[in-house]
């Protein structure tokens, strides 16, 4: 009753979504082709109505409709997919308002004000609305200096003692990485006519016809030209970055930074050209006399795993079969993100023990140094030599924390002109969409932009950046580092299911993880920022995968949602800790807020008239979806089972590399083999030297 009372005044409070249910509810039977997506409609509709249970008068007709093609072509598995939905979100919300004392209360009172006449449609309902949905979204825009200084006060950390030993030397200390992302041309693009090997092309033909397995932001379509190009941009702007660093006395003359780079692929084919594609690429540019790029592809890890790891794992008597699982680079961002950061690791033990620590960037951000100098007085790899990173202290509950990573922040490249520490998101200005009322996670991000990634240490100030920093939890995919010391002992990964928010995710793993140095936590660079080019040179990449976006960030709120449950460690003391961004991702009732949002978003795209853009986003919806709820939904905690067997494989890992540490310092001939054949496999990854 409360839920009929709650959906029923929710859709018909909006007098376009409450015509498009009554109207698509009853237009089941297209008469022509101008009316080929009548039943799309008809089913987004239906949905809605089941939402508002069986005391709704429409309810019957609404369930008939979905039954009724549940067994037909091609919308057959949108109708299953919406029944199964509809089943879900009763179950979920009637288990949650069970379980959560404060998730019942607000449920009755929602309902109740719903009830009260003219009260249904009032700002009042709609918030009540929205933070029954979304209890992290309570934060609105008029509050927010005293929402900032509260976070940052959360987030203070008060030094014991400042790294002794701070990078000095970034071209032989960092492994810069990156993430190369490849797809096919878009399908109508004439393969003939790209500036490409014939050979290449031929293959690329092939594999254009296979079927998409991974979804990326914005991939690099093969064949893209060199301008539009983000790995050719984000290279060649780190390049000209260390050209700097080395007039600045950063580099040594002679030497070279390495840049490790992962390849990953939508398609099973493009795995078998995709290093052969980069290296012709990088033939058409200039030199790049000051990097040293090496490009992995899955092939080779696997080949590092079953020539290297796997043989000194039987010397060791280790049971290693996980580790194909866990390091590689195809699938979803969350695996090659933690390839990223542990390949620092093996590299120092097998190729350089020199290396100190590895640096993320993604290749379409750049450093600006000429501003990053005029600014903050310090070129980037200055940045990178702060002191607070590797430092100890405390926390505003007095816990001791190792600042064993580093997180810098973002500036757009059409904002930099106002400034390097202009927030890369900003508060909405506008009236929040019906599904935003639902999830509204930018208002959380543009706080935490604002409190944690804007914040500059002064020296008279809350933060000197010597007694006093902030520590981070809400970072992106680039601009992030940790030492090697901090992955060999606290051993951090992100799940490899994870498709969206990796970066988010990679410190949960341990999250309450108390070292003999504390817990592992993020140091605020104050100043360390890269400028965010996407916009400028990639806008048709970002366009093309849109919708594969927005279904990621969907599927984000499943995951995060049940991997939160998976860890070891009270469920509410993980939100409190990760609030207010990565922590909004956490919720009560997961699968109801994607299932609303998807089916508002779908509804919205057809009454504005994007059909075509609303048949896709339906289908690609329902599709992964419906794959992500089989997989964590169907199964005896298999999430959590994936995770407990990734965390093994992890620590085995490191293992190997502890052992393997000190048998070549004895000169273990078996350990020294394996180290040849490491470089053997590494050398053939290098593209440009």
């Amino acid at each position: 009753s409360d839920m009929h009372d709650i959906f029923t005044s929710f859709f018909s409070s909006d007098e376009d979504l409450d015509h498009f249910i009554n109207t698509r509810l009853h237009e089941t039977c297209p008469c022509d082709e101008g009316m080929r997506n009548s039943m799309m409609q008809s089913l987004v509709a239906a949905f809605l109505v089941c939402l508002c249970g069986k005391n709704d008068a429409r309810y019957d007709r609404a369930r008939q409709v979905l039954e009724k093609q549940q067994h037909s072509a091609p919308e057959g598995d949108m109708a299953r997919f919406f029944l199964r939905g509809a089943d879900l979100v009763f179950h979920e919300i009637s288990q949650a308002a069970e379980t959560d004392e404060s998730c019942a209360k607000l449920l009755q009172e929602t309902a109740r004000h719903a009830r009260e006449p003219g009260k249904g449609s009032s700002d009042v309902f709609l918030n009540r609305v929205s933070s029954f949905f979304f209890p992290q979204g309570s934060f609105w825009p008029d509050h927010v200096a005293g929402a900032r200084n509260r976070l940052r006060r959360k987030r203070t950390v008060v030094i014991d003692e400042l790294n002794k030993a701070p990078l000095a030397d970034i071209g032989h200390e960092v492994i810069f990485t990156g993430n190369v992302l490849l797809t096919v041309p878009a399908h109508d693009t004439d393969i003939a006519t790209l500036d490409l090997d014939d050979a290449l092309k031929r293959q690329l033909a092939d594999v254009r016809k296979e079927e998409q397995r991974y979804w990326f932001d914005h991939p690099v379509q093969i064949g893209t030209p060199p301008e539009s190009n983000e790995v050719i941009y984000g290279l060649w702007a780190l390049h000209e970055a260390v050209g700097i660093e080395r007039v600045r006395g950063n580099v040594r003359e002679g030497s070279r930074v390495p840049c490790v780079l992962s390849v990953s692929v939508t398609h099973e084919g493009l795995k078998q050209i995709s290093r052969d594609y980069l290296k012709e690429e990088f033939k058409k540019q200039g030199p790049m006399e000051d990097l040293d790029m090496y490009a992995f592809t899955e092939d080779d890890t696997r080949d590092l795993v079953s020539d290297v790891l796997m043989p000194l794992a039987r010397e060791y008597g280790m049971n290693a079969d996980d580790l194909y699982g866990v390091f590689g680079v195809d699938g979803e961002y969350g695996r090659h993100y933690s390839f990223l950061k542990a390949v620092a690791a093996l590299w120092q033990v097998f190729i350089d023990n020199r290396v100190k620590a590895t640096f993320k960037i993604d290749l379409d951000q750049v450093f600006p140094q000429e501003t990053l100098i005029a600014e903050t007085g310090r070129s980037a790899f200055e940045h990178l030599m702060t002191p607070l990173w590797g430092a100890r202290g405390r926390d505003i509950g007095g816990r001791a924390v190792f600042l064993g990573m580093l997180a810098g922040g973002l500036v757009n490249e059409s904002d930099i002109g106002q400034g390097l520490f202009t927030p890369d998101v900003t508060f909405p200005d506008a009236g929040l969409a019906r599904e935003d009322l639902i999830f509204a996670s930018r208002i959380r991000q543009a706080l935490s932009t604002e409190a944690e990634m804007m914040t500059r240490y002064e020296a008279q100030g809350l933060y000197d950046g010597v007694r006093t920093c902030l520590q981070r939890f809400h970072v992106t995919g680039g601009t992030t580092g940790i030492l090697v010391e901090a992955l060999r002992k606290y051993r951090p990964f992100t799940p490899a299911l994870m498709g969206r928010a990796e970066d988010q995710a990679y410190i949960l793993s341990v999250l309450f993880d108390e070292k003999e140095q504390g817990l592992l936590r993020y140091a605020h660079g104050s100043g360390l920022v890269m400028r965010h080019d996407k916009e400028a040179f990639a806008g048709e990449a970002i366009a093309a995968a849109k919708t594969g976006k927005l279904i990621g960030d969907y599927i984000r709120i499943l995951l995060f949602s049940e991997y939160a449950r998976s860890l070891p460690w009270d469920l509410k003391d993980i939100t409190e800790e990760i609030n207010p961004f990565t922590g909004a991702f956490v919720s009560l009732v997961p699968c109801t807020v994607v299932l609303l949002r998807f089916a508002l978003s779908c509804a919205s795209r057809f009454m504005t008239g994007s059909v075509e853009e609303a048949e896709s986003f339906l289908k690609m919806g329902t599709r992964r979806i419906s794959d992500t709820m089989r997989f964590l939904y169907e199964g005896n905690e298999r999430l959590s089972r994936a995770v407990a067997r990734e965390r093994k494989a992890w620590h085995v890992f490191y293992d190997i590399l502890d052992r393997a540490g000190e048998g070549l310092a004895g000169g273990n001939d078996a350990v020294i083999a394996a180290g040849s054949r490491a470089r053997a496999i590494i050398d053939r990854c290098r593209i440009v030297s």
